[in-house]
């Protein structure tokens, strides 16, 4: 939770400074990103050259130390230090929010790595030599320095553009963005993301149909998200699956076999076992398809207990959604004229549905039970549900 809160805070406090784009996305990205490049001026200088280069800033927010990111928070909210600079001092919640950003880093330079029993190449072997004499007796290396992958983001964000402009000359200007998983090719003024992340099309190395799978599974994401056309995604799905194994029948048999590519625009939300088994008519074809998804063979990793978060808040706004959909269904119920035109100013709704209930009763003569029943429901209406009627069944 403590780790949700900081990032929380530096993924709204991206959107307000300048060269974080972590924040956003698709236009409003790109947008940003070309205000800040066009900033590059120096209108007290007659001749002005500007140069742009890009950071091959590979593995930044992992290689980061959590005491960096603790200073810039009590940096951000230290009473002293504020008073020193000439600043406000900071509220209540300012001074709980950095206890909070304070103990988070502490956590995080409490964190222990488990070192598995896999084999490792040897460029990994020197390094971890190294690092055998720190290892306890459960496979546990202490590793205070350095975030986790995908922890602190935004943070680390806020933490690379703090220097900019540091102690530099009047007559210079430095423009940066930083932000996160981004690979942008830019020539002069920004244009668009010509290059996808590598790691978009690349296997993720867990067996072959599996691997193959998300590649169009990606893509099919992608289109829904109006992120690429139908001849990117052609493209990326080709780039995907290049790596080839021949074996048998190429339309039953698995890419990773020699097998044709089954996806294009229209089918790649399917996975590749499913359309494999609508093509396999023969109990060989068949048999083979049983031993590529034989959980026991020696190729499949055992099996391991994955534990998923779920987000409330979702499933709260999906709720929410739901009653105000019955709320409208019963508006239009009681007066169908808003299927066609809503009203022109606000009126509450519950007053809607009583001067229409009232107009239907007035044209049509009811029993006394209805009538009680009417009354009943316009004084809901009108007044609420008494605690007595919130016990009551609805069927009684």
């Amino acid at each position: 939770m403590f780790l949700n809160i900081v990032e929380e805070f530096h993924l709204l406090l991206g959107r307000a400074i300048e060269g974080s784009t972590i924040s956003i996305g698709g236009e409003e990205k790109k947008q940003k990103i070309t205000n800040n490049l066009n900033q590059a001026t120096l209108s007290n200088v007659a001749e002005r050259v500007i140069l742009q280069d890009t950071e091959g800033a590979a593995k930044w927010n992992e290689c980061l130390s959590p005491a960096a990111i603790a200073t810039m928070h009590k940096t951000f909210f230290c009473e002293g230090i504020r008073k020193k600079l000439g600043l406000p001092p900071p509220s209540p919640n300012g001074l709980l929010f950095m206890e909070i950003c304070l103990s988070t880093h502490l956590l995080m330079a409490m964190k222990k790595l488990k070192v598995p029993h896999v084999r490792f190449n040897n460029n990994t072997q020197k390094w971890l030599a190294k690092a055998l004499p720190r290892i306890d007796e459960e496979n546990y290396l202490l590793a205070s320095p350095g975030m986790l992958m995908g922890t602190l983001n935004a943070a680390s964000t806020t933490l690379g553009l703090l220097a900019t402009g540091y102690c530099m000359d009047k007559i210079l200007q430095v423009l940066k963005l930083r932000s996160s998983n981004d690979s942008k090719f830019q020539d002069g003024y920004f244009l668009s993301q010509f290059g996808e992340e590598t790691t978009a099309i690349r296997h993720q190395g867990k067996n072959p149909p599996d691997d193959f799978h998300s590649i169009a599974k990606g893509t099919a994401t992608a289109l829904s998200t109006l992120t690429m056309n139908h001849l990117g995604a052609t493209t990326r799905i080709a780039l995907g699956l290049n790596g080839v194994r021949l074996n048998i029948d190429l339309r039953v048999l698995y890419i990773s076999d020699g097998g044709s590519n089954p996806w294009d625009c229209c089918n790649c939300h399917l996975n590749e076992t499913v359309i494999k088994e609508k093509l396999a008519r023969t109990q060989e074809k068949k048999d083979y398809l049983l031993k590529i998804m034989n959980p026991e063979k020696p190729f499949c990793a055992p099996p391991e207990e994955e534990v998923t978060v779920r987000n409330p808040i979702k499933k709260t706004m999906f709720e929410e959604e739901k009653v105000c959909a019955e709320a409208i269904e019963l508006i239009h119920s009681a007066d169908p004229s808003t299927c066609i035109k809503y009203p022109t100013q606000s009126i509450d709704m519950s007053q809607q549905c009583i001067a229409s209930l009232s107009l239907a009763r007035s044209k049509v003569e009811v029993t006394i039970d209805k009538e009680v029943l009417l009354e009943r429901a316009m004084s809901i209406l009108e007044h609420g549900r008494t605690e007595a009627e919130d016990d009551t069944k609805p069927d009684e």
